[in-house]
């Protein structure tokens, strides 16, 4: 436990790149001696990547050193006089107590190899977000926090948001919309309520689009990016004037203007009445003027038919409409037969 609080300060929140080089060649150091001193490090420390059994390991050859072994019988020459007896201990003794120093290192040095894996794999996460939300090489990138624990537990939730801002890049687009700028920085729940956001406004666009088409009118341009309230409103005033608007681009077309103002549909239910009764007004008098056009003319090729030297007469253009059929159906009627001599 001891080893590991140590871990935690010096490697795991240090912030000096020199300090963690010279904590690891320290290890490999401890490493070397223990080998050196013929203690076979395998078999002591049980060397693996998981932390957690190593440290059970050294907890364990830490209770063992502590227990009482029983120490060889040292055979000591008498010593001279004026010699003080030196004690000397047992070299089994001596590698027993120094295995789990060994073992800590070992898992120092694991976990200071898992730590910086760790952290340049959550540098190459971030980066990759960043490129998939439209800003690559941002600088600015968030310290990895402390603990390999919380280390993993961002790495998950970053490869998260990666698949959340792919699943958004096209909604965006759908839209005319462009990637909003600090998109990378977003947690979970916000990508989700953004994700909400642009499925409401793709709702109210499609909405929008088919009471334009009911109209038989096109959308106004850069509809998709409006305001979601702009949306909502210009499709409530639609449904509203549904009828009005249907009778005013009708009588639109036949006065050749199929394109409506749609600014027309603010405005208020008896303005829309009367704008389709002056329209009308204006059908009736062009369809007045298109059928005298063509009976001028039915009169002018009968005239030309009749007597084709003669001019056709100066006032014909200001008959109205009823005379010139007169005028038509005159010269269509069939010539009356001349009497025969000594008819009665």
């Amino acid at each position: 436990e001891l080893l590991t609080g140590a871990l935690d300060v010096l490697i795991l929140r240090g912030r000096s790149t020199s300090h963690s080089r010279f904590m690891f060649h320290a290890l490999l150091l401890a490493l070397l001696l223990h080998a050196s001193a013929g203690a076979n490090i395998g078999s002591k420390i049980g060397f693996s990547v998981d932390t957690e059994g190593a440290a059970a390991e050294i907890r364990r050859q830490v209770e063992a050193s502590r227990a009482p072994a029983a120490e060889p019988e040292l055979v000591v020459p008498p010593p001279a006089d004026g010699d003080a007896i030196a004690p000397r201990r047992s070299p089994r003794l001596a590698l027993t107590a120094g295995t789990p120093l060994v073992g800590g290192a070992a898992v120092l040095a694991c976990r200071w190899l898992l730590s910086a894996r760790l952290e340049a794999r959550l540098e190459s996460a971030w980066r990759e977000l960043q490129g998939a939300a439209g800003a690559p090489g941002k600088p600015g990138l968030p310290a990895a926090p402390s603990g390999l624990r919380a280390r993993r537990s961002l790495l998950l939730r970053l490869q998260q948001r990666l698949e959340a801002v792919v699943k958004l890049k096209p909604k965006y687009g759908a839209l005319e919309l462009a990637l909003p700028a600090g998109l990378w920085s977003k947690d979970e729940e916000e990508l989700a309520a953004a994700e909400r956001a642009l499925e409401e406004r793709t709702a109210a666009c499609g909405v929008l689009l088919d009471l334009h088409e009911r109209l038989g009118q096109s959308p106004p341009l850069g509809f998709r990016a409006w305001p979601l309230a702009d949306l909502e409103a210009r499709a409530a005033e639609l449904r509203e004037k549904m009828p009005q608007l249907r009778k005013v681009a009708a009588l639109s077309a036949q006065i050749g203007q199929p394109r409506l103002d749609m600014s027309i549909a603010a405005w208020s239910a008896e303005k829309l009445e009367a704008h389709a009764a002056s329209l009308a007004a204006r059908v009736a008098a062009a369809r007045a003027r298109k059928e005298k056009e063509e009976l001028l003319g039915k009169v002018e090729a009968a005239l030309w038919r009749k007597d084709r030297s003669a001019e056709p007469p100066m006032g014909l253009s200001t008959m109205s409409t009823s005379e010139l059929r007169e005028v038509l159906a005159a010269l269509e009627a069939p010539a009356a037969k001349a009497p025969k001599q000594g008819d009665p």
